[in-house]
């Protein structure tokens, strides 16, 4: 049956008769004989090069197909079968009447009938006949590959082998015709590739005679794992010839005879199997491009949708992991990676992933098998957790707290925990659990968790992942989650326990008597684990480097610098850090991340749209001039160089370069008060008490941060065509009028995503910043007497004034701490390291409060800072003296212009303004047809207004 099968698929294939092969051995050996010995000599064509999908759009076009012949040097020409059945009768012809001539005593014998002019055997039969009784097939061996012969025409000779060996009678073994030669010219491959895969082919062939189907199936197993290994160095490869081409349609067609005789394909037509091998190209270079780490998902998601059609239950699920992750991972395709994992753990294709299965697909009565075996259930315990990540990150998207926030964090704990049971439940048949399905648990329960809120389900889940961690980097990992789920617990006990007006008094009784001490030792003792481990790491290569960078490295120095008894002060300064971090994180717009895209719930609401819901538009007023500076065009050769201006003569960089916001220091904003909301704060009544922010001079402790940092702010608002940001931010005194003479630039949402053009990962080697997330923060309106008025701050998250109160509480109990240390004629070292700590720790957030005055402007802010050690990404802008900006380099794009009240020569602008946005949504998403150009418009203000 199974022989049967692979007979029938090599009729499928491009097979060589016997004079095809010598014709095309004649040309591969003039082609040896004239090119190879002289590689130095320029051919006289140049090899056709394509790109790894220009190749694989050829690989869709099928080679004429020709029904094999055995041809004779005579000319005459027959079917293999019919050649062999007249050899067989003939021969046997032969021996019946030689029989009855021994039987009558007569002398004749069959070689003299064979050469005698009346015997009606043609010649042609003799010779075929006496060379099937030696070594048939004799010239498959003649023509076997020399050690210079072209990929091409070893995969043919690899074809046309196996089209004779199976093809020969029952009773003739395949190792009879393989014979010594043939056997020895396969052994010759130079390839170790090809010959590996030749002889397993030729071993599959024996063991389909013997039908041994755990032989067959050993060898499928290895040849799909050397051709996916094969077609993993295309991944690393730029350029690809026509004979990358036949190498991969020679890995399909392998493929194919593999389905063709597989257990799981063996009642499947032909077809199926050729659109299934080609699948297993496409998944095979998805799971690679997915894997490297110089690679985007978004090219692993470019094949990963192609290669689902497989029919194996284990490399079924594989792919459909490979596409979730690719998805899940890349701009706009959490949809996708939703519905990946969805149809796979239920059996039952839904949503994006219909359109991609072929007609009929089903994952059928072996799948429910196989999940029950033990390699099964393994992997689908991996899938649930995939899941689980996957809900978690289309969470992650939302604003904490909403209800499709709550919905998908609810689905990815259900996910984890299903996950876990099942290790569980394998850990007692001795198969160990995936350390990184209790981080994922912690991660996600720190995520439900408010900041009041008790942190110890996190870390009992953190504290199985160190235990059970298998890896440097998966310690590493789980010791610093312990820290920081540690510092949420203290962090929780703060807010939970401590008296909303406390002073020194109240604060130093209260961590007396809940024990804090305790805690903080415990913390230090991680912190110290944590410490080791970090520089145990260091110089290995397996490691993530992302983990290499002591995240908490603040925490070290306050360990190194303070004695035992100082504790208390220790403890308030590691809060102060903990909660600026917390503040920001909560102060995050979320539905202006470009990954914030409406994501349906397959249960629920399949019928709702999957695209991204409309938000506020976002803008900012500037002068006509200052706008025209978003039109010039940048380049930079690294993400670790400033970018440069491009002159438009500048060809090559001119094409690559884009357009990109200008963020200024903070410095320059208009706000001299920028940056020293929280000083007053700390202050109380008597200025001078303030040392912490040098006795009341808040100037000064903010220049000291401009000392040690480079400050960059860039402001929005979600007020368009207002007339007090008319009169504000937009107005320039040089053209005539007083104010409103400038423009409101609303831009498109996803130009907050630092890799709009995710699908060039040679791009984003430029794209990525990886010091910045360039996320937009929203502004915090702080009243004088230093309180958060819900008035001033409507929809600002809950867990802010929380975080704030104690903030400001805290930064008073340091400053206690430093009155008792610091005297009106001296400031000790330990009072300066300490307001450096507090400066480090305040940096950013600092520059998110303001005072209230400014609450009808609803602003939300970009953020970056530069150490001096970064001086080549900062870029100078010409000027009188010249300043200092960065460009965070991704391409901006513009939804509309909105010219303002006072505006002369409008038309004249418009004009302006529709060519430059028309080239900037070009330069973003290549070019566009007349009728399809992107939807932008510029306007005049609609507000009536003269100066």
């Amino acid at each position: 049956m199974l022989l049967s099968l692979f007979k029938d698929a090599l009729d499928w294939l491009e097979v060589c008769t016997e004079e095809e092969l010598r014709e095309k051995y004649k040309e591969e050996d003039q082609w040896i004989n004239t090119v190879v010995p002289n590689p130095d000599e320029d051919p006289e064509k140049e090899p056709e090069i394509f790109e790894l999908d220009a190749l694989l759009q050829k690989l869709d076009e099928p080679p004429a197909v020709e029904e094999p012949k055995l041809i004779h040097s005579s000319g005459l020409s027959f079917k293999v079968e019919e050649l062999i059945a007249k050899i067989d009768a003939k021969i046997a012809e032969l021996e019946r009447e030689e029989k009855k001539k021994q039987d009558a005593q007569e002398p004749a014998n069959a070689a003299q009938m064979l050469t005698s002019e009346e015997e009606m055997i043609p010649q042609i039969y003799k010779e075929i006949a006496e060379q099937k009784k030696s070594e048939p097939f004799s010239w498959i061996s003649e023509l076997a590959p020399k050690k210079d012969s072209s990929p091409k025409y070893c995969f043919a000779y690899i074809k046309t082998v196996l089209y004779y060996l199976v093809n020969t009678e029952e009773s003739i073994m395949p190792n009879a015709i393989l014979g010594r030669r043939v056997k020895e010219t396969i052994n010759n491959l130079q390839n170790d590739s090809l010959r590996f895969i030749c002889l397993s082919l030729c071993d599959m062939v024996v063991g389909l005679r013997s039908d041994e189907e755990q032989r067959i199936e050993a060898y499928a197993s290895r040849i799909k794992l050397l051709i996916q290994k094969k077609m993993h160095k295309f991944t690393e490869e730029i350029h690809f010839t026509l004979d990358d081409l036949e190498q991969v349609r020679f890995y399909r067609d392998i493929l194919f005879l593999i389905l063709s005789i597989s257990k799981h394909t063996a009642n499947r037509n032909h077809g199926l199997n050729q659109e299934e091998a080609r699948a297993y190209i496409f998944y095979y270079l998805a799971d690679n491009f997915y894997g490297k780490k110089e690679s985007s998902p978004a090219e692993g998601l470019r094949y990963a949708k192609q290669g689902l059609a497989l029919t194996d239950p284990l490399d079924r699920q594989d792919s459909f992991n490979t596409l979730g992750l690719c998805a899940v991972d890349t701009r706009g395709n959490k949809q996708l990676a939703y519905d990946a994992y969805y149809s796979w753990i239920y059996q039952k294709p839904v949503g994006l992933i219909v359109r991609l299965l072929p007609d009929g697909f089903s994952f059928g009565s072996e799948e429910d098998i196989w999940r029950q075996q033990k390699i099964g259930k393994s992997r689908t315990s991996l899938m649930h957790s995939n899941f689980s990540y996957t809900c978690g990150v289309i969470a992650y998207t939302y604003e904490p707290y909403t209800t499709r926030w709550q919905i998908f964090t609810d689905k990815a704990v259900k996910q984890i925990k299903k996950a876990i049971d099942m290790r569980t439940n394998l850990e007692q048949e001795n198969c160990l659990q995936d350390s990184n399905n209790f981080c994922t648990y912690g991660t996600l329960l720190s995520q439900l968790n408010k900041p009041n809120s008790s942190y110890q389900d996190c870390f009992v889940q953190y504290q199985k992942y160190y235990e059970s961690a298998k890896n440097k980097s998966d310690q590493l990992s789980a010791a610093r989650h312990r820290c920081e789920t540690m510092l949420d617990e203290l962090l929780s006990r703060l807010l939970n326990g401590l008296a909303e007006n406390g002073r020194r008094g109240v604060f130093h009784s209260w961590v007396s008597e809940q024990k804090i001490k305790a805690m903080y030792d415990k913390f230090m003792d991680l912190l110290k684990d944590y410490r080791r481990i970090l520089d145990d790491a260091k110089d290995d290569p397996s490691v993530d480097e992302d983990e290499k960078q002591a995240a908490l490295e603040p925490f070290f120095e306050l360990h190194d610098k303070f004695m035992e008894e100082d504790w208390e002060l220790q403890f308030a300064l590691l809060m102060i850090w903990h909660l600026a971090h917390t503040i920001k994180t909560y102060l995050k717009r979320y539905e202006y991340s470009s990954t914030n895209y409406f994501t349906r719930i397959v249960e629920e609401d399949a019928g709702v749209s999957p695209e991204r819901p409309n938000v506020q538009p976002i803008a900012y007023y500037t002068t006509l001039k200052t706008a025209t500076y978003l039109f010039n065009v940048l380049y930079r050769d690294s993400k670790h160089t400033a970018p440069y201006l491009v002159k438009p003569d500048q060809n090559p960089q001119y094409k690559d370069g884009i357009n990109c916001l200008t963020m200024m220091h903070a410095h320059y904003m208009n706000d001299t008060y920028e940056g020293l909301a929280l000083a007053d704060c700390v202050s109380g009544i008597n200025q001078y008490s303030n040392i912490l922010f040098y006795r009341g001079d808040a100037t000064r402790f903010r220049e000291d941060i401009y000392e040690r940092y480079f400050v960059f702010l860039k402001s929005f608002t979600d007020r368009i065509d207002d007339l007090l940001m008319w009169n504000r931010y937009s107005s320039d005194r040089n053209l005539g009028s007083k104010d409103s003479n400038g423009c409101c630039v609303q831009f498109n949402a996803d130009f907050f995503d630092k890799v709009n053009n995710s699908d060039n990962s040679a791009k984003n080697k430029l794209l990525l910043d990886d010091a910045d997330d360039y996320a937009l923060y929203r502004v915090v309106y702080v009243s004088k007497d230093g309180t958060i008025q819900e008035e001033k701050n409507q929809g600002l998250s809950e867990c802010v004034k929380p975080c704030y109160d104690m903030l400001i509480k805290l930064l008073r109990e340091v400053n206690d701490y430093l009155c008792k240390w610091c005297t009106p004629e001296k400031e000790d070292e330990q009072v300066g390291w300490i307001r450096s700590f507090v400066q480090a720790a305040l940096r950013n957030v600092i520059f998110l409060f303001k005072n209230d005055d400014y609450a009808d402007e609803s602003e939300y802010r970009l953020i970056a800072t530069r150490t001096h050690k970064q001086l080549d990404c900062i870029r100078m802008i010409s000027g009188e003296p010249d300043k200092v900006s960065i460009n965070p380099y991704f391409q901006v794009c513009i939804d509309k212009v909105i010219l303002g009240p006072n505006v002369t020569n409008t038309e004249s602008w418009i004009t302006y303004f529709r060519y430059h946005l028309s080239r900037m949504w070009q330069r973003a998403s290549g070019p566009v047809d007349e009728r399809k150009l992107p939807e932008f418009s510029i306007e005049k203000s609609k507000i009536h207004y003269h100066t």
